[in-house]
């Protein structure tokens, strides 16, 4: 969002060369500027991605031959021609900032990126003095493109966060490499909310044998003790679940079935969500009340990016012009003290509509409706043993978000109903060393028993990635060794199969999809036949 005026003004992220060249937010030594460090962040990208997969070549090689000094020479030498021309060589389908026409970046530029990787540089040090991007580029880049949750000056007494180079370039690199690969934007939005993420989830389980009981909560978590190598070992072996609550005497709960008594389900390893353990979390929040994760999901009436050309064009509209047609699929990233709202870190807000089915299909342009969600962490503290903060930034930037759509719509925008909740931000990659030892402070306080598996929610974040690598954590600790969401073998054979040859760099992806689609329609019209 500008907030060059009073008025807050949404506008369009330049993230591909296009956007680059065509935005009007941006002066033309900037656009030169921006357009130069995406370039060597798009060959950063490629080499370290190279670099994984001839160390995983390498490894293969060292267990089949002991003889590899040739083929590490070679690898060196792959290496530097990489860094030097790698942009030449490379063209991805709907990627224009890897086009062969681009000019080569300068290996000096490479080897001072690495080095500021190695030295831990502070990510908004490196874009202001070795990139000389200005504190406008420099907020672009680290919180629109990184999608970073910190404070865009490092020097600023409110950044309690660092966010260094490597992992600043690391985040920017997975949004660049992510564009076209399934339309013009590099996200994907699944239908009917976040919920049917959980949902593959169950459903990938159930397949390999796991059973989901659903709408019973877990009162207790059965434990016993075991001898391991004369040592009491607490252990976990299953779950007492809650059975269903009456409405009347008749013995019916609410689903008109008979009520169910509760039921103990055994096994030998338990996840559970930490705020789902009182002792866990009771010692968790003595540790950590310093900074919070507040969110803030709001119904409003009508659309809040209007549909018009230029950056603000719908870059995951369905191509049609008319306001009342135009879908509601949107990022939104207020970068920290954005205007009047004075918000200390960074806001990030999702705009949805019918499109998705999230919320009522519209038929006319007095009954739209687009849900927003808003996220951003806060300072808090305690006060008489009770957290206390002051979450009216949210409130704040609902309102600028109306505010810029005012005037420019015939339909009066206005906020039907929201709801607000916070959590304790304990994203470990914002704060390793703190919650490691809040972790170990709890664990002295409650032990976990073995086979008891904690789940940490994650910290401010636009993407599902921390939870998708929390679900892997866990996945590995429960099946040590075992591949994470392995591919069927059958399926596997029969993509490949149909893709036979025709395999081409990048598209793979794209190929391997469309021929799965294509074998699930074919067995749909199996079935109905």
């Amino acid at each position: 969002m500008n907030s060059s005026s009073s008025k807050l003004k949404i506008m369009r992220v330049p993230c591909s060369k296009g956007d680059v060249f065509s935005t009007k937010l941006l002066s033309p030594n900037e656009k030169r500027r921006l357009m130069k460090f995406l370039q060597l962040a798009l060959d950063y990208a490629h080499a370290t991605s190279s670099q994984y997969s001839e160390q995983q070549q390498q490894e293969e090689a060292q267990k089949n031959s002991s003889t590899n000094a040739t083929a590490e020479s070679s690898t060196t030498s792959l290496q530097e021609e990489q860094v030097t021309s790698l942009n030449e060589r490379q063209l991805n389908q709907g990627r224009s900032l890897a086009r062969p026409q681009n000019k080569s970046i300068s290996k000096n530029d490479m080897n001072i990126l690495l080095q500021c990787i190695h030295d831990g540089m502070d990510f908004d040090t490196y874009l202001k003095t070795k990139q000389k991007l200005d504190d406008r580029l420099r907020k672009i880049v680290i919180h629109a493109l990184s999608l970073g949750s910190v404070v865009a000056d490092s020097d600023s007494s409110t950044s309690s966060r660092k966010y260094d180079t490597e992992r600043g370039m690391n985040d920017l690199c997975r949004h660049l490499v992510s564009l076209g690969r399934y339309g013009g934007t590099a996200f994907l939005c699944p239908l009917y909310g976040s919920g049917e993420l959980s949902q593959s989830f169950c459903r990938s389980s159930a397949v390999h044998g796991g059973v989901y009981l659903l709408r019973r909560p877990a009162k207790q978590i059965l434990t016993t003790c075991k001898k391991e190598n004369d040592d009491d070992v607490e252990s976990v072996y299953g779950i007492l679940l809650g059975g269903d609550s009456m409405d009347d005497n008749d013995g019916i709960n609410s689903f008109g079935y008979g009520v169910v008594e509760d039921k103990v389900i055994h096994g030998r390893n338990i996840i559970a969500a930490n705020d789902s353990l009182f002792l866990h979390q009771k010692k968790i929040l003595e540790k950590s009340t310093a900074r919070r994760i507040l969110r803030r999901i709001s119904v409003v009436r009508g659309k809040l990016i209007p549909s018009s050309s230029g950056e603000q064009k719908n870059d995951i509209s369905n191509g049609h012009d008319d306001e009342n047609s135009q879908e509601q699929r949107y990022i939104i990233v207020m970068t920290p003290q954005t205007g009047t709202l004075k918000n200390e870190s960074v806001i990030h807000g999702l705009a949805i509509d019918d499109s998705v089915f999230v919320s009522p299909t519209s038929s006319g342009a007095e009954d739209v409706y687009t849900v927003l969600h808003l996220t951003t962490s806060i300072e808090c503290c305690t006060e008489e043993g009770k957290v206390v903060f002051d979450d009216a930034v949210l409130d704040q930037a609902v309102a600028s978000l109306i505010e810029s759509r005012q005037g420019s719509s015939d339909t009066v925008m206005e906020e039907l109903y929201h709801v607000s909740f916070s959590y304790p931000d304990l994203d470990s990659d914002n704060k390793e060393e703190e919650n490691e030892k809040i972790e170990a402070e709890a664990k002295i306080d409650f032990i976990i028993p073995k086979g008891l598996h904690i789940c940490h929610r994650p910290g401010q974040s636009i993407t599902v990635d921390a939870a998708f690598r929390e679900a892997e954590r866990i996945f590995h600790d429960i099946c040590p060794g075992a591949e994470f969401l392995a591919r069927s073998e059958d399926i596997d054979k029969a993509v490949q199969e149909r893709v036979g040859n025709n395999r081409v760099g990048d598209d793979d992806e794209g190929m391997m999809l469309e021929s799965a689609m294509h074998m699930i329609g074919s067995v749909d019209d199996e079935q109905e036949s």
